[in-house]
């Protein structure tokens, strides 16, 4: 019984012994390590110099250091120092340099300042304007031109040229004293020429006048009032034919006129000879031929009266009359053309002196059928030998 005991101490004297070794073998590198020394602590930076350190300078501010240069409050080898250290913040206008020299910047700081200046931005190119031109040409010239209301011009020639329009609508106006003006709109478009013609129609009183101008015009080419009245006394001989029963009757004719009143004509049958005399508004013939048929000479003969030139001009020339033409009177020897729609047509004239007398006359007049009489005059005399007395009716209506 005791052996075992003994054996169970020496078994726990054993296990205890061997802990120690171990926690001795563990501990001795730890107490065998040579202990590091702290380092001390880092001694703290000088503090920086903020003019000389800082961001970059504004044109304000360096406008400030100058002055102060400039009273040597800061000298200008620090300024120049603290530039070259922070740099600029801006680019100089043009004469901002002039300024900063004024207010005391030595050569040297202005151009140290000048070479650490931002570059100035490139100026931006504003866009190209759409701009287009117009030619304006106007008949008769010249003419008065204005563009969206406002007067521009006169047309030189007929024609003006504008330019550097801008791109788009444009109305366009003529106006001409006498004419009737006119607008167009054109469309200007980007390096082009835009084209506006007219052609001005003239107003009532141009009109009036150019007809006034025609028919002096005409006046004097039938030989002025002295051919006129040359051409209103006249003694004429010819025939008459007139239709008649489906046929025709060719009668002969013997005209006294002094016109634009009287008018005498004789008109021969055969053997057998008629009268019919006009003044004015009055007249008188015999009786010899059938009623139907003298009533038809009558209009026939009164007409002829009152178309030959004399008798119209008379009744054209007065202050009451209004001509109107389309265009001036022709210059020189042009050509002038009048048209009368009426009931007569001449057909030939015939020149005595200066005067013009028709020696073909067709009058026409309307009825069912129509009728027409035509008067050919073979001799034609001017201002005959003839008396108040020779163009009276022989019974004695006119006296």
């Amino acid at each position: 019984m005791r052996l075992r005991r003994k054996n169970r101490n020496s078994l726990s004297s054993g296990l205890t012994w061997l802990a120690l070794l171990l926690a001795a073998a563990l501990a001795a590198p730890l107490l065998a390590a040579p202990q590091k020394k702290k380092a001390p602590p880092p001694k703290p930076a000088a503090a920086e110099d903020p003019f000389l350190h800082g961001r970059p300078f504004t044109l304000e501010q360096i406008h400030r250091a100058v002055e102060a240069v400039a009273k040597q409050r800061i000298p200008e080898a620090r300024l120049r120092e603290a530039i070259q250290n922070r740099g600029l913040d801006f680019s100089l206008p043009a004469g901002e340099l002039d300024k900063l020299k004024a207010a005391g910047a030595s050569g040297p700081l202005a151009e140290l300042i000048e070479s650490q200046a931002k570059p100035l931005p490139k100026p931006v190119e504003p866009p190209k304007p759409r701009v287009g031109g117009l030619v304006a040409t106007c008949a008769p010239a010249e003419c008065e031109v204005s563009l969206n209301g406002k007067a521009f011009g006169t047309t030189t020639g007929g024609v003006l040229k504008v330019g550097a329009l801008p791109a788009g609508k444009l109305a366009v106006d003529f106006k001409k004293d006498g004419f009737v003006s006119i607008q167009n709109m054109v469309t200007i478009e980007d390096g082009k020429n835009a084209s506006a013609a007219v052609t001005l129609e003239p107003d009532r009183s141009t009109k009036e006048k150019w007809g006034r101008q025609v028919f002096q015009k005409a006046m004097a080419a039938l030989g002025g009032d002295a051919g006129l009245q040359a051409a209103a006394f006249v003694l004429a001989n010819g025939s008459l034919t007139v239709p008649a029963d489906g046929k025709t009757v060719k009668y002969g004719l013997v005209a006294r006129l002094k016109l634009p009143e009287r008018g005498l004509f004789i008109i021969t049958a055969g053997s057998t000879k008629h009268q019919y005399a006009f003044q004015g508004g009055q007249y008188a013939g015999n009786k010899a031929l059938k009623s139907v048929v003298a009533q038809e000479l009558e209009t026939d003969l009164r007409l002829l009266r009152d178309h030959l030139l004399p008798s119209l001009i008379s009744r054209l020339n007065t202050p009451k009359t209004k001509f109107v033409a389309d265009g001036p009177a022709p210059r020189g020897n042009e050509e002038m053309v009048f048209r009368a729609e009426a009931e007569s047509e001449f057909l030939d004239y015939a020149t005595k002196g200066s005067s013009f007398c028709p020696q073909g006359i067709v009058i026409q007049r309307a009825g069912n059928p129509p009728r027409r009489a035509e008067f050919r005059f073979d001799s034609i005399e001017l201002s005959p030998k003839l008396k108040d007395t020779d163009f009276v009716f022989k019974k004695g209506l006119f006296k």
